[in-house]
């Protein structure tokens, strides 16, 4: 977890990173900040030792998109935004169909499909308990990726994602009809409730619904007290949550949720960042 400075640099992963997910399955993170590019570079590198490239020349606040790295592996996007926070992509076969489901199903269309430089589609939605998502269409005559190819999240270096939520069995239902994703409802820890999201076609684990208590989170929420936030977040793994607990803590972050064991996942703790941005940290069983 040693700081790493940013570096410049290009990066032409992103599209291949994005192209390498099967259909169904995660593609793309991106952090949006509040608190500018730089910042939110300086505490993900130190914490993680990750470098942080610009798509353009050179890396400043203008440069308007980065690019996280772990070793050669794109991690993850980073841009500034009006709101601070972590936003998954699903690669779907049509976006349009995908936002009709949303909407038919309780969720929101936050931001209607849009054709995106590349060519492809896009499109922000929320489910029924508000947490955000993104789904995205590869560009027209792009070739199906053959799933036994997919690495994009099942690199090491690669997040994984988890849905903070009230109810596992809802959500579990709204994203099998939307993402048409299998879904196991499992008891969680104490008490709670967790769901599995897996592919359909390969049966990987490429999500899991958590069960929080009502005060998860309510420090980025203040306007909500006692009243849990649902969101999506990003999973980045380290070798002992603990450690990185603390570390991130004396690095400015506030701890959410302390840690605690995840069966069949690992140590588990959530945290938001110094621009109140909320992730998860897991040490893998």
């Amino acid at each position: 977890m040693s700081g790493t400075a940013l570096v410049m640099g290009t990066n032409s992963s992103v599209m291949a990173s994005m192209q390498r997910a099967e259909t169904g399955a995660p593609a793309w993170v991106d952090l949006h900040t509040t608190a500018g590019t730089a910042d939110a570079a300086r505490f993900y590198c130190t914490l993680f030792g990750w470098t942080v490239v610009a798509r353009h020349r050179p890396i400043d606040e203008d440069a308007g998109y980065w690019v996280f790295q772990h070793g050669d592996v794109a991690v993850g996007g980073l841009a500034t935004d009006a709101d601070a926070s972590w936003t998954m992509y699903v690669r779907v076969a049509d976006v349009r169909a995908t936002a009709l489901a949303v909407a038919a199903r309780g969720g929101t269309v936050v931001a209607a499909p849009v054709r995106t430089l590349d060519g492809g589609r896009l499109a922000l939605c929320a489910d029924p308990e508000g947490a955000r998502f993104a789904v995205w269409e590869s560009p027209e005559g792009e070739d199906e990726t053959d799933p036994g190819r997919a690495v994009a999240v099942s690199s090491p270096s690669a997040p994984g994602y988890q849905l903070l939520c009230r109810d596992a069995g809802a959500a579990a239902e709204f994203y099998g009809a939307v993402l048409g994703w299998d879904t196991e409802v499992v008891p969680c820890a104490e008490g709670a409730r967790c769901a599995r999201f897996l592919h359909p076609d390969t049966g990987r684990v490429v999500g899991m619904a958590v069960e929080a208590g009502p005060d998860a989170g309510t420090a980025t929420r203040p306007g909500t007290p006692g009243r849990l936030a649902a969101r999506w977040t990003v999973h980045l793994t380290v070798t002992d949550t603990d450690q990185a607990v603390a570390r991130a803590a004396e690095l400015g972050a506030t701890v959410s949720v302390a840690p605690f064991n995840l069966p069949d996942v690992g140590r588990v703790a959530i945290l938001d960042d110094p621009d109140h941005a909320t992730f998860s940290i897991v040490q893998a069983a």
